[in-house]
């Protein structure tokens, strides 16, 4: 086979920024899913799964971050977790010890499929709330996630 004729067969596509972030986003969720499903395959609860994953990545915070730190880190990694059409994170109410958030949970959920979903979103809600338990055990931080009919909200408090 020629490299000439490869070339037209494989084509590398020129992707908008936009574009590439929508597909890593879909990669992620997918990827979320699956370990959500594998858990479960095991007899894992998605929370007890998180509260796995959470514990790996707790070796990576430090206690001395402080809780402004800690929830401007979460903003931003929430903010990236939406599509740029999509309605962005929405700090509802914010003290110097208190931080209210939502996140449209449709940003989730239309990664997820309709129809027979990998995992669903309520299934990612435990999921975030056990990955959340260990990071803010060792942070000296209260965390409180809710689903709502539009919104998971996050409730983080200083202890």
């Amino acid at each position: 086979m020629s490299s000439i004729f490869a070339q037209e067969k494989y084509i590398v596509p020129e992707l908008s920024s936009n574009q590439k972030h929508v597909r890593v986003l879909s990669e992620t969720y997918a990827q979320m899913a699956a370990g959500i499903t594998f858990a479960k395959e095991q007899g894992v609860e998605p929370y007890d799964y998180g509260i796995f994953v959470g514990s790996i990545f707790a070796a990576y915070w430090s206690p001395e971050i402080g809780f402004e730190d800690f929830v401007n880190s979460l903003i931003r990694t929430w903010e990236s977790l939406r599509t740029k059409q999509g309605a962005g994170l929405n700090i509802t109410e914010a003290s110097e010890n208190t931080v209210l958030m939502e996140f449209p949970k449709n940003e989730i959920a239309k990664f997820l499929g309709k129809e027979n979903p990998i995992a669903t979103i309520e299934e990612f809600v435990e999921y975030f709330k056990g990955m959340l338990k260990p990071i803010t055990a060792k942070l000296k931080t209260s965390a409180t996630i809710d689903l709502t009919d539009t919104s998971i909200s996050f409730t983080f408090e200083k202890k």
